[in-house]
């Protein structure tokens, strides 16, 4: 507790060497402070190249960087594991991943009851994921990204995220995207029974995702009360990527401007499949908003219904794109102006075998 390293160099509470390993055991690393004049990361932890570091039942707590890993950083290719009800809180750095920071070829994996949260940075509030981020059966909340994307998580160009029973909730990126999760181009984020609900940013308010990335939003997953306070994307945020949602549901989400519930554009391909969008809001697209040469399935006994628009589209809103709906049903949504149910200009449409 309290130490510090002063000038530009890393490491305030602990510095493993490259291929290093250390494991923390009912343990607390708080109040250590790396780096001064624009440098310093891993305020409680610094691990170099190919270190493995497990976090057991322990704390890191209050600690303090200035470029990277306000609790703990580690560069390329190493693992770090949090696991036992671990707990990285309140840490803060003025550059990337408040909580933790994980370079190119890294694996962070928040684990078995353990929780990143209440920590704040620049960009990725709680985690900066460079390589592979797994939470499972853990959660990640009330992180703050403040000048940049991804209040809860920010991954990198090219990274997987994955989580298994997982919460991701009240994370805040108040002035850019991604208040939950922000996903770099080229990359991958899969969600299986989790829960992603009321976080905030001023675009795309739960998840969002940069081109030629995926998005696999499956089984009993759900994007409840998320908001975009100036932007689209009150749910879910997309450009030119692919998107499935299977058996998930999307509800309670606001945007500012199109999509309460999902918004995509620049050729995405989406496929709702069994879900369920319901109670959305938005200007444009309550419920769905396609845009670009976008491409939108609704298959499966989906149900796009109670949402609403202040002007076209309360259920689902297309411009320049391809909407096909097959055994499934869009029921009360409203809009103020024109198409509550469903609404497009300049593209193509197809119903199948549907209820509307």
């Amino acid at each position: 507790e309290d130490n510090r390293v002063q000038g530009p160099w890393h490491g305030g509470g602990v510095y493993v060497y490259e291929d290093g390993v250390i494991q923390f055991f009912d343990s607390t690393v708080r109040n250590n402070l790396a780096g001064e004049a624009g440098e310093g990361s891993g305020g409680g932890m610094y691990g170099a190249a190919r270190c493995v570091i497990t976090v057991t039942a322990s704390e890191v707590l209050r600690n303090r960087a200035v470029n990277s890993g306000g609790g703990l950083y580690v560069a390329v290719n190493s693992l770090v594991t949090a696991t036992a009800a671990a707990q990285v809180s309140e840490n803060f750095v003025e550059g990337l991943g408040g909580g933790m920071y994980g370079g190119a070829g890294s694996v962070l994996d928040v684990v078995n009851g353990s929780t990143v949260m209440m920590n704040i940075a620049g960009k990725g509030g709680g985690l900066w994921v460079g390589g592979l981020m797994r939470l499972l059966g853990a959660a990640l909340q009330n992180n703050i990204a403040v000048t940049g994307s991804g209040g809860g998580l920010m991954a990198d160009d090219g990274a997987t995220v994955v989580m298994r029973e997982a919460i991701v909730s009240a994370n805040v990126a108040s002035s850019a995207q991604g208040g939950g999760v922000a996903m770099g181009s080229d990359s991958r984020l899969e969600l299986e029974n989790c829960s992603l609900m009321q976080n905030k940013a001023a675009e795309s308010g739960g998840i969002q995702l940069q081109a030629r990335s995926l998005l696999d939003l499956g089984n009993a997953t759900s994007v409840e009360g998320n908001m975009a306070t100036a932007g689209g994307g009150g749910g879910i945020s997309a450009v030119s990527s692919a998107l499935r949602l299977r058996l998930s549901t999307l509800s309670g989400n606001v945007a500012a401007v199109s999509g309460g519930g999902l918004e995509c554009s620049d050729g995405c391909d989406i496929f709702l499949q069994g879900a369920v969008v319901v109670n959305n809001t938005a200007n444009d697209g309550g419920g769905v908003q396609v845009t670009a040469g976008s491409t939108l399935r609704v298959l499966e006994g989906s149900v796009i219904e109670g949402n609403s628009a202040a002007k076209e589209g309360g259920g689902a809103g297309g411009l320049s794109s391809t909407m096909m709906l097959s055994a499934s049903a869009v029921l009360g949504n409203a809009a103020g102006q024109s198409g509550g149910g469903i609404f497009l200009e300049g593209g193509y449409m197809e119903l199948m075998k549907m209820r509307v």
